[in-house]
């Protein structure tokens, strides 16, 4: 459901900016990245079909002004270095009006100074670090920062749930 809030939250954002100036365009563009492979693909694979059922849905009300939304999607790899070529790439090659990232910090942060720069919004879905957004005006999220989920996880933990020690498992 992030990714649908995501992509719903930016459009409802510029609807009078890029989408507008997407004009004699058939189709509106969302360039969306996030890891398909790697250590991440299961957060990735989520996160892309979050974003296909929201264009999905979005597309059988009717769209957006009347346009049909296309998704463009590339595999990140939860890598930062792979982000911002993939930037570069849905600006310039595949022209999108908005950007959507379903990838963690590190990726996030790396494509949001391309997007700022292009004055193209971009929207975090999930990454947490507090620089994403420091990157500029355009570039936005739909999550907490870590450091109040942090101290919301420990607040749970310890005030609510009376616990002193907690164990974390990992694979």
């Amino acid at each position: 459901m992030v990714i649908g809030l995501s992509i719903s939250i930016i459009l409802s954002g510029v609807i009078n900016g890029p989408i507008v100036r997407a004009g004699a365009a058939e189709t509106i563009k969302i360039g969306f990245h996030a890891p398909q492979t790697g250590f991440a693909a299961s957060d990735g694979k989520s996160a892309t079909l979050g974003a296909e059922l929201a264009v999905e849905q979005i597309n059988a009300a009717g769209g957006v002004l009347g346009k049909m939304l296309q998704l463009v999607t590339y595999d990140d790899q939860a890598k930062p270095a792979q982000a911002i070529p993939i930037a570069n790439k849905l600006i310039g090659q595949d022209k999108v009006v908005v950007g959507v990232s379903g990838s963690y910090s590190g990726p996030t942060r790396s494509a949001a100074g391309i997007f700022q720069e292009a004055k193209i919004p971009y929207v975090a879905a999930y990454a947490i670090h507090p620089d994403v957004t420091r990157a500029g005006d355009y570039v936005f999220r739909t999550s907490f920062l870590g450091e109040i989920q942090g101290r919301a996880g420990a607040n749970l933990v310890g005030e609510i749930l009376k616990k002193k020690r907690v164990t974390v498992i990992t694979l």
